[in-house]
């Protein structure tokens, strides 16, 4: 190979494949800076001291020239499920999977992705390759349910479940078909068809919004969310996200490609106070808008 990469504290290679470490740095809506360890958090800022090096080694075969590199960019390829929590082991909860956006179309909002140019040179250092900092995006297992409870039902109200599957979509259930042998209720006792959803419209895109309603898709439901009885947070515990690194240079093929790895642990405090957020939302019993019973429409419709 004309190009090899070097190992640096925050960038571990391996012939054609590199791992990147960064140093601690400043997590967003945690108050103490990360201690030393080998992956970084969810919304920490990439530290700027993380450097890729290429350097040239031998030289072209006609002529007889050194091997210059010109140039490095590195590039988001994707993301996968590294490892998850216990927890969801031991209550036997639905394991997450990785979904097609992961690999297909990925993109993370918060990162820029680095380059540089140069005059041919024998060695040369992409520092700071990933500016800003990964998101819940890709954390797409949480699970939200309410109850809707009128001061008086009607045939038109009927108190009823709404669950929010993050990655299925939303789906409602009238109180009273609740299968009498459910005793802690979960999406997946929920009858019919998921009203479809996209990633980006549950991704917290907003970072205003982070440790507050996180997006704008329950807005819908905050009128209608008399108490909160499930708010299970991401069970993924740990993401690796995946690169293509591409190094320019003199010699023939001219264009050599590593692939490379980081790896990035969940973040709960946001999440926590999320949480916090929406139970403060929960509006108690609903009177039946006056007036208006017989236009609305079943929930089973």
């Amino acid at each position: 190979m004309p190009v090899q990469l070097v190992t640096t504290p925050s960038c571990i290679v391996t012939g054609n494949t590199f791992k990147l470490v960064p140093a601690p740095n400043y997590v967003k809506y945690v108050e103490e800076t990360r201690p030393m360890g080998i992956y970084p958090w969810l919304y920490e800022i990439i530290n700027p001291s993380t450097v890729i090096t290429a350097i040239g080694v031998g030289g072209c075969p006609e002529p007889n020239f050194p091997e210059l590199i010109t140039g490095i960019r590195i590039e988001g390829t994707g993301c996968s499920i590294l490892k998850i929590a216990d927890v969801a082991y031991e209550q036997g909860y639905p394991i997450p999977q990785n979904i097609p956006e992961m690999t297909q179309g990925f993109s993370e909002p918060f990162v820029e992705y680095g380059s540089i140019v140069s005059a041919p040179v024998p060695s040369l250092s992409l520092v700071n390759p990933l500016i800003g900092y990964y998101s819940e995006k890709y954390f797409h297992d949480s699970e939200w349910i309410f109850g809707t409870f009128y001061e008086t039902e009607t045939e038109r109200l009927k108190n009823n479940f709404t669950s929010v599957d993050l990655l299925r979509g939303w789906r409602k259930m009238n109180l009273e078909d609740i299968p009498p042998e459910v005793d802690q209720l979960t999406s997946e006792d929920f009858p019919g068809q998921y009203r479809q959803l996209e990633v980006n419209k549950l991704a917290v895109l907003d970072p205003t919004l982070v440790e507050t309603k996180g997006t704008d898709f329950f807005d819908q439901f905050e009128p209608e969310i008399s108490l909160w009885v499930r708010m299970k947070p991401s069970l993924i515990e740990l993401m690796q996200y995946q690169y293509l690194l591409t190094v320019t240079h003199t010699c023939p093929p001219f264009v050599t490609t590593f692939t490379g790895t980081m790896d990035v642990v969940n973040n709960w405090t946001p999440t926590a106070n999320r949480i916090g957020y929406w139970l403060d939302r929960a509006v108690g019993f609903l009177p039946p808008p006056p007036g208006v019973e017989s236009l609305l429409p079943g929930v089973n419709d």
